[in-house]
């Protein structure tokens, strides 16, 4: 009776935890570059690309950026390594990047805002960062008008799409600020695991296979 007791509080713990799966999560940059250190790693720095506009979605080496237009500008102030970088087309709207190679599971990226003496005084826009991963959606607020910003997140299920909004600056609204992205990095760590569910079931099935027994010998028992 306590070994049924166990395996039934067993499979209750594995049907909860289908239910509370990890969300993705938001990394530092140290993080980040630590975990991917021994990964297969893909940076696109835009340096192999002509510079100018781009209308449409824009497909680049680990992945694809929607917007209505885009640019890949030069220059060192705007971009936080190298000589290139790409640059959003406009203030408004929602920048989306997805299309990632198969069983990517982190992302990372430099915001980059341009010199930050040209924006002294300047207030900061508010953005907000949505991270669909395959378990679940991660909504990041942050303010910035700084030389790179940072942004790293991790999926250990796998992301499918990042989207990134400059909100503008409160209360208005009022959206000050292009920005650039620079270093565009994804690397791949699946691993393969027992879905909860599944244990949750072999769990049942060997609950019922012990009422069973017991129910087969309580019959023998009884005939006797």
């Amino acid at each position: 009776m306590n070994l049924l007791k166990q395996l039934l509080s067993l499979s209750a713990f594995c049907l909860v935890s289908t239910q509370t799966s990890a969300l993705p999560i938001q990394l530092s940059e140290t993080d980040f570059n630590s975990q991917i250190s021994t990964l297969s790693s893909i940076v696109e720095d835009f340096e192999g690309y002509s510079t100018g506009r781009n209308p449409g979605p824009f497909v680049f080496a680990n992945g694809t950026y929607s917007d209505n237009e885009s640019w890949i500008v030069r220059g060192g102030s705007l971009c936080k390594d190298g000589d290139k970088c790409l640059m959003n087309g406009s203030l408004e709207g929602v920048k989306t990047f997805n299309n990632f190679h198969a069983g990517t599971t982190y992302w990372g990226v430099y915001i980059d805002f341009g010199d930050p003496a040209s924006h002294a005084g300047d207030p900061a826009d508010l953005f907000n960062v949505n991270v669909y991963g395959n378990s679940g959606l991660l909504s990041v607020d942050f303010t910035a008008n700084q030389q790179a910003y940072f942004l790293g997140f991790h999926d250990a299920t796998g992301i499918d799409r990042i989207t990134i909004e400059n909100l503008g600056t409160p209360p208005n609204g009022l959206r000050r600020h292009f920005f650039n992205f620079d270093d565009i990095t994804t690397a791949s760590a699946i691993v393969s695991v027992p879905e909860p569910a599944a244990i949750g079931l072999f769990v049942l099935g060997l609950v019922a296979l012990s009422i069973k027994r017991k129910n087969t010998w309580a019959t023998r028992y009884s005939a006797h």
